[in-house]
């Protein structure tokens, strides 16, 4: 596929001009596989084409063969007007990179020029974009599927909003968005992110792909962290509804006049999220996940009993995803200080320790773990079981409640919370009981 440098629309290879804008297409010449690049890098495969360049898979000759994504600027092909800006905003994009580190972006290696072209060496992305997803797929996507993306997508927007000045995503769209084979999301393609700078009117240029970009990103206004929540509302309305937002630009049908199995929660943060007015919108991305969260504490993935458990005693409607981890030597975990996903270690000591900033708890010897919403942390966190300390304590702040010889887990309405929340099942001194999460109340 071509992608048009006006509007950031995908056309076909044989494609002169853009179907979207009209703007002429002129695809670039990808280099022959097996060429060397710095003498380093040896393109194996050609992964995307663009009208300035194109992406593709290489190894790397000093590491053992290890496989990236060269990202490539063919100037050559552009107006020499529009070179120094090309460039510039090539560059933007390396630096950019390079001073980010979130699971849920790619990482850079190296950055150089050679024969007229530039390069980005990048982590490269295994996986599907979810318009690719979308478009094979027979129907509508779970609201499940797209909630736990959404959340994953609300992450890494909090953090990127939360830089030293924040970033700004401003193409968010489901092809910008990969997702790995072990369900994890990669945002791609920073080609048009930027700095938010305080004061500003309105942005320089107006970038954005149509549909998915605010009003704002068309010279009303400077685009900031509520653009790109904007964007996020967009592309959820497109996983959930299939509906084509550039049928008529900044409206969107009720997602459920399209999907009937949209659920009317998920129907209403996509409303607020799409807001014309930017001052209606969620105003972070933090703010929009708390929105969603209520939604992800009732559709865990199916209870699996311990050893030996009859799987019939594991009880309630909505069950929190179980996951038997013994023996546990390292884990992915919320961490509240770190404020994202980090890995822990058990020590021998019977703490767990996050690695990047020794924040530790006494969890005991770690027989299990569950994924489940935390009042404290106000997000979804893992809770580690322990037998030798009798006790069940979340990651993210270190909280415990007092159990033994857990069996199982499930959601079920709290008299003291007035909601729905994760309750464990196990033993409470020596009788066999329920435990709220979010509160330690024991029934």
């Amino acid at each position: 596929m071509i992608q048009c440098l006006r509007c950031g629309a995908s056309n076909r290879p044989v494609a002169k001009f853009c179907s979207r804008c009209g703007m002429p297409l002129t695809p670039t010449t990808p280099l022959p596989i097996g060429a060397m690049v710095q003498g380093r890098y040896r393109v194996l495969n050609l992964l995307g084409r663009g009208g300035m360049g194109n992406v593709y898979l290489v190894e790397d000759a000093r590491v053992f063969g290890k496989r990236w994504a060269l990202k490539e600027l063919q100037d050559t092909l552009l107006p020499p007007a529009e070179r120094p800006q090309a460039i510039q905003q090539f560059q933007a994009e390396a630096r950019m990179l390079v001073r980010l580190s979130h699971p849920n972006l790619p990482q850079i290696a190296d950055y150089f020029a050679e024969g007229g072209r530039h390069y980005l060496v990048m982590e490269y992305v295994d996986g599907e974009t979810l318009e690719a997803i979308l478009g094979k797929t027979a129907g509508f996507l779970s609201e499940a599927q797209v909630l736990e993306w959404a959340l994953q997508l609300c992450d890494v927007l909090t953090y990127l909003h939360g830089q030293n000045p924040p970033v700004i995503f401003r193409d968010l769209k489901p092809d910008n968005i990969m997702l790995t084979p072990d369900g994890r999301i990669k945002l791609i393609d920073f080609g048009i992110a930027r700095f938010f700078k305080p004061g500003q009117a309105r942005d320089t240029r107006n970038l954005g792909t149509p549909g998915f970009a605010a009003p704002e990103q068309y010279g009303k206004g400077q685009t900031d962290a509520r653009s790109d929540i904007y964007s996020l509302g967009a592309t959820l309305h497109r996983l959930l509804t299939r509906y084509d937002p550039t049928k008529q630009l900044f409206s969107f049908p009720p997602p459920r006049s399209l999907n009937s199995s949209v659920s009317s929660q998920f129907e209403a943060v996509i409303i607020k999220a799409t807001d014309k007015d930017a001052n209606r919108r969620y105003q972070t991305a933090a703010e929009m996940k708390q929105a969603l969260l209520p939604l992800a504490a009732g559709r865990s993935g199916p209870a699996s009993p311990s050893p030996g458990t009859s799987a019939g005693r594991i009880v309630g409607p909505e069950p929190v995803q179980w996951l038997q981890t013994a023996p546990m030597n390292a884990m992915s975990a919320y961490c509240g200080v770190c404020r994202r996903e980090t890995i822990w270690i058990e020590e021998y000591d019977g703490s767990c320790t996050c690695t990047e900033c020794d924040q530790s708890w006494p969890a005991g010897s770690v027989e299990a773990v569950i994924h489940a919403a935390c009042k404290k942390c106000n997000r979804q966190t893992t809770w580690v079981l322990s037998e030798d300390n009798e006790a069940c304590t979340c990651l993210g702040c270190g909280q415990s409640h007092a159990i033994s010889s857990v069996t199982g887990a499930l959601e079920a309405y709290c008299g003291k919370c007035k909601t729905k929340t994760p309750w464990i099942i196990g033993d409470v001194e020596y009788e066999t009981h329920r435990v709220c999460l979010w509160c330690g109340q024991v029934r």
